[in-house]
């Protein structure tokens, strides 16, 4: 028994079938192209050969000469070309486009902690945490950035915590050590490099709080070649309530606050100065820490206040009433007292509305009661008539508000420049 395979062997047969499922070149396609206007242009070549040759009628139109006719093939197939291999790249580019997206998708490494670079670090990669875009604490640094004026300005964080922020100012504060000038790149007065006159003030209630910042900022400046500046560190345990004075009192450009408790505290009997979720801020202490902060600010300078409402709602809802009222001081639609007013009555509406709607299950965890709207609106009051007493006359501030929507009770960035 034998078999005849016509027209060629098997192989031939697989490799002639592989080959029509493959498309078609760019080359092939533009080859393709060009043959069907060369037979079309030759036709009309043709039949102007053949024109010419008969009598001419002085009624009949002038025909096209062969020279114009083949200028107009080369334009044609020029164009075609061009066409063709535009359309060839536009698709490669999307297939690659594509397998990438689809390749960093399917990527569930940690880049921070394997050190790789995602193809897409926004906002597929899963370094998005830190991206402005998309976190407020990522945002508040931005901002911060954009205000302070490093080796000049000095900054307060009332709330440091666990060093966080602290490390990121000290970042954005003190320059890199100049590897030139080594020998000659300090005081003897006090050690400082020559030109820093900024400070970092650091202020927390907790002990175990003021450690880890110490800790912390101290390994960022070793780590990169800025321990030169320890010395303008300081880091107080103490409360916020009252801020710290620097050395130069006029060049306060940045006053931080994360409000809330302080995250992984200790409370067991090794960390007595530990008292977790005990130890949190106050409204009344905030609202008195930022009117302080409000009178210290140079001109150009922010504050920057991160509150929770889930967890501390009147606290909340005093900061926000107080920066708005801070920038209704130079506003003329309405005053800052109309605007206290007016959050003492919605609120108090919104109560009666909720009271009426208890037995529809509703949460009333962060309603206020009448004592409390009034409690707010007291503390805001003072604080008010304290910064516009103490403060500079015809003072203009631009505040503004970033929270995330879609998100019950999330976190909210507030930050309050002054401009004038």
């Amino acid at each position: 028994m034998y078999s005849r395979h016509f027209g060629g062997t098997a192989d031939d047969a697989e490799a002639k079938n592989s080959t029509d499922d493959q498309p078609p070149s760019t080359h092939s396609m533009t080859r393709n192209a060009v043959k069907a206007i060369l037979a079309t242009t030759s036709k009309q070549i043709q039949q102007t050969t053949d024109t010419s040759s008969t009598p001419s009628n002085q009624n009949s139109h002038p025909q096209p000469s062969i020279q114009n006719l083949l200028q107009g093939v080369i334009k044609r197939a020029y164009s075609t070309t061009q066409l063709v291999e535009q359309g060839i790249r536009d698709d490669e580019t999307a297939t690659t486009s594509n397998e990438a997206m689809e390749e960093d998708a399917t990527n569930k490494d940690d880049t921070i902690t394997n050190n790789k670079v995602p193809t897409f670090e926004f906002p597929f990669g899963t370094r998005y945490k830190h991206h402005p875009a998309l976190n407020n604490i990522a945002l508040a640094h931005a901002l911060w950035a954009s205000i302070l004026r490093p080796n000049v300005d000095t900054v307060i964080d009332a709330t440091c915590g666990n060093g966080h922020d602290s490390v990121k100012i000290a970042e954005l504060l003190f320059l890199p050590q100049q590897p030139n000038n080594q020998d000659n790149n300090y005081d003897n007065k006090d050690q400082s490099p020559i030109g820093c006159y900024s400070q970092l003030l650091c202020v927390d209630i907790q002990q175990q709080a003021c450690d880890r910042t110490q800790q912390a900022v101290t390994n960022y400046l070793t780590n990169h070649q800025r321990l030169q500046y320890m010395d303008r560190v300081h880091v107080l345990q103490t409360s916020h309530e009252v801020l710290p004075r620097p050395v130069n009192t006029t060049s306060v450009g940045l006053v931080v606050y994360n409000l809330g408790w302080l995250p992984a505290a200790n409370t067991g009997p090794d960390d007595p100065n530990g008292c977790g979720k005990d130890c949190v801020t106050t409204m009344e202490t905030t609202l008195a820490s930022i009117a302080d902060a409000a009178l210290l600010l140079r001109l150009g300078g922010m504050i920057s206040v991160v509150t929770y409402p889930a967890t501390g709602p009147e606290e909340d809802h005093a900061v926000q009433l107080f920066l708005e009222c801070l920038a209704l001081l130079s506003s003329n639609t309405r005053t800052w007292q109309e605007a206290i007013s007016s959050f003492v009555m919605v609120s108090s509406n919104d109560n009666n509305n909720n009271n009426n709607n208890n037995n529809n299950n509703i949460d009333q965890s962060n309603n206020h009661s009448p004592n409390h709207n009034d409690d707010i609106a007291h503390h805001v009051t003072q604080a008010m008539q304290r910064v516009i007493t103490n403060g500079p006359p015809n003072q203009t501030w631009r505040v503004s508000k970033h929270e995330k929507l879609g998100m019950d009770q999330a976190p909210v960035l507030l930050t309050a420049t002054r401009i004038k």
